[in-house]
């Protein structure tokens, strides 16, 4: 059975083949990964340090809502090429960033499941790569020459090339050949979080196949990078350790500011 996650229920008969209850059980569905060589993938070691580690969050971008409080700043959009070079820039020993799936299977970095179009949300895996890259997202303005400036950009690098580093839903396995090979990434794997409790859009989604085009991408692009997967959802976390043993799994959670 194609079965991700769900609730199994099964019946409890007494010796007359009675049912006299049901056993609920929730159940996570693991598939091991095929055709990709990964059982001879060498483990990567834990990064271990003595001091704290300078994680740049989506790299070093904003988001369209926080423009108003980066006025006085040169800014680049979040998730994107220009973000997560410039944390590099800055010293940043790591970056984390989101990955999500589209309908035709590309992993492309993105913080949320969906995106509006006008006042129409739209699933990111129901849209194809092709028609996501043409669509009117809006980005945080900076003039080229402020983002050529703030990235450090040697005179060779053209504005054209500014453009595409600052545009969204960037390709993970372009990410991967492009940033600078000691740089490593804390990689957040977004799922729809509906059975978790946590409601962002209305569309499932069979979660082996999506956990192993992630696994796939990497496998194939990231070659010795250092590499951290995370996420906020225990069932993805599950299937990320249990296919593969060469980048360690983290749990991440968020608990309430009130006090």
């Amino acid at each position: 059975q194609n079965l991700g996650h769900g609730d199994l229920k099964l019946p409890i008969v007494n010796l007359s083949d009675k049912i006299v209850g049901v056993l609920e059980c929730n159940v996570v569905g693991i598939k091991g990964l095929d055709s990709v060589g990964l059982q001879d993938a060498a483990t990567q070691p834990m990064i271990i340090t003595s001091t704290p580690l300078e994680i740049g969050h989506r790299g070093c971008g904003v988001t369209d809502t926080d423009r108003e409080l980066f006025d006085h700043f040169p800014c680049v959009p979040e998730n994107t090429y220009s973000s997560l070079l410039l944390a590099y820039q800055h010293g940043a020993h790591m970056v984390e960033t989101d990955v999500t799936i589209t309908l035709d299977h590309r992993a492309v970095l993105y913080h949320d499941l969906e995106i509006h179009v006008g006042k129409r949300p739209l699933p990111l895996a129901h849209t194809t790569y092709n028609v996501l890259r043409n669509l009117p997202v809006p980005e945080v303005t900076a003039t080229d020459e402020q983002r050529s400036e703030q990235l450090f950009l040697s005179p060779s690098d053209s504005l054209e090339d500014i453009q595409i580093g600052s545009k969204a839903f960037p390709e993970l396995s372009q990410m991967l050949h492009s940033l600078p090979p000691d740089l490593g990434i804390m990689l957040e794997v977004k799922t729809n979080l509906a059975e978790e409790g946590i409601t962002q859009a209305p569309y499932h989604t069979d979660k082996n196949s999506y956990v192993d085009c992630v696994l796939r991408e990497l496998f194939e692009h990231a070659a010795d990078r250092r590499i951290i997967l995370c996420s906020f959802c225990p069932t993805t976390c599950i299937m990320m350790r249990r296919k593969q043993g060469r980048w360690p799994v983290v749990l991440i959670m968020q608990g309430s500011t009130e006090t």
